[in-house]
């Protein structure tokens, strides 16, 4: 189902329900369905949150997290920039999610 062109695939049940599968997959490290599902979840992240949400920008870090635990560095940089601009919008670069070293690690790529 292509998430950008159906109201369907932008259905706020079926959002959440691709984060537990997320959350499930990297539970049990099915890194490549993670990726997929995750990569399914951005438009609708978008479509619903708009682009400058938090749930957006934590999906966008998490996802580059699972790609660089993958070695996908080049994949990862993309969504670690973009999850950058993002979470500086929503919680300013001086936050304390922004500022721990997890955070600083993965955005500093």
């Amino acid at each position: 189902m292509d998430s950008s062109n159906s109201l369907l695939a932008n259905h706020h049940l079926l959002v959440k329900i691709r984060q537990g599968a997320i959350r499930a997959c990297v539970h049990i490290q099915e890194w490549e369905k993670s990726v997929e599902m995750g990569q399914l979840n951005i438009e609708s992240l978008r479509y619903h949150y708009g682009p400058y949400s938090a749930s957006l920008g934590t999906h966008l870090l998490g996802m580059g997290n699972v790609l660089l635990q993958m070695g996908r560095l080049q994949e990862a940089r993309k969504y670690l920039t973009e999850a950058k601009s993002v979470l500086e919008v929503t919680h300013g670069p001086q936050h304390s999610f922004m500022m721990t070293p997890f955070v600083q690690k993965l955005l500093d790529l």
